[in-house]
């Protein structure tokens, strides 16, 4: 019976969103590259993003007439704002009332009179006239220099709801001076490493190979979340069965998803599959 030969070809496809990047007073997280001030929210994960409920008059007893999504670049030091109205309530294309008030210092960091020239603070309405009428906007996107640190902030929106113009913003009944914000950005980057080893590299026709892949995060202080890995096999191995030690592993979309890989740890994947070819198979990962 003719052995074939079982390549083990390493290619890495790894997405690791960093733990701890950006800390926003118990909501969800969202840090990474930069974003496109374009008034095109396409670039934006909102559930990632959410940052806080835009009520109106300020008030959190009151009817919420917008949302407030955030996103922080740590190596430009850039805050990305998001404003998007809810429905029934279309935002108004107001220069004076689309703003954001870091508290902590005069003026507001950026209005709807800011421009958008490519150098913070930038600022562009979202889905102007979406509705036909020329005054509505869906909500407005920004982005404003900001060093890490701890902040009080306020944002708000004009809109129209109850047949008249309503003010929509972030909490400041509970506190005058806003809501908090705590950006942090860890001095060391993460640094994910990932391997594979085949337990035969020339097997015959129809006998089971092992596959280990082993995923390492050699930082030595900063955890990964989100540790997402692409494990397809390919034509000529069949899937029989796997064990992981952390995660789950889908062997349909071959994707093994990690929810936390902390700092010096490594997690394994262990994944068995029939040779069905006489051919030269290469595996990747």
């Amino acid at each position: 019976m003719k052995k074939h030969n079982v390549k083990n070809r390493i290619n890495i496809i790894l997405i690791a969103i960093l733990m701890g990047l950006f800390s926003v007073s118990g909501f969800g997280q969202s840090t990474g590259g930069s974003k496109t001030v374009d008034g095109d929210a396409a670039d934006w994960n909102l559930s990632e993003s959410y940052f806080a409920d835009m009520y109106r008059a300020f008030k959190p007893d009151k009817v919420v007439q917008s949302k407030l999504y955030l996103h922080y670049d740590c190596s430009q030091e850039l805050l990305y704002i998001l404003v998007l109205a809810e429905d029934g309530y279309p935002g108004l294309k107001h220069e004076d009332d689309a703003w954001l008030d870091i508290t902590d210092f005069a003026g507001k960091e950026v209005t709807g009179g800011s421009g958008n020239d490519g150098t913070a603070p930038d600022f562009s309405w979202l889905g102007e006239n979406f509705d036909g009428n020329p005054d509505h906007v869906m909500g407005w996107e920004a982005v404003i220099a900001l060093a890490p640190g701890s902040y009080k902030l306020i944002a708000h929106l004009e809109v129209f709801g109850d047949g008249e113009n309503q003010t929509s913003g972030t909490d400041k009944d509970t506190d005058k001076d806003g809501i908090d914000l705590t950006i942090s950005c860890p001095d060391e980057d993460v640094d994910i490493e990932v391997t594979k080893k085949a337990n035969d590299y020339y097997p015959y026709q129809g006998s089971v190979v092992t596959f280990t892949m082993e995923v390492s995060n050699l930082s030595s202080s900063v955890d990964a979340t989100n540790v997402i890995i692409e494990e397809i096999l390919p034509a000529g191995l069949e899937y029989v069965s796997h064990s992981a030690t952390s995660g789950t592993y889908d062997p349909v979309s071959g994707i093994w998803s990690i929810t936390e890989l902390t700092a010096g740890s490594t997690e394994e994947l262990t994944l068995e599959a029939t040779v069905t070819t006489d051919e030269e198979v290469c595996n990747t990962i």
